[in-house]
């Protein structure tokens, strides 16, 4: 991922904490999805690409949807 340019990679699972930990600086493990999700709606910004790489397993999915609608939100308020 670093090699490709990615410049922060967040990751949630137990099996992906050794993928954050190995990544190094700029990577967060974050123990559940809902941490994950609060975490990314205080990091969204205008012209920033977030890509979401999951099992529907993981439940990101979901995620997704919540981040759909908080854009929706703001941008009808």
């Amino acid at each position: 991922a670093r090699d490709a340019g990615i410049r922060r990679l967040w990751c949630v699972g137990e099996l992906s904490r050794a993928t954050a930990a190995g990544y190094g600086d700029g990577a967060r493990w974050f123990e559940s999805v809902t941490a994950l999700g609060d975490f990314l709606l205080g990091e969204l910004q205008p012209g920033r690409n977030i890509l979401i790489k999951a099992s529907r397993f993981m439940g990101l999915d979901q995620l997704v949807r919540r981040i759909v609608a908080t854009e929706h939100i703001k941008a009808e308020g």
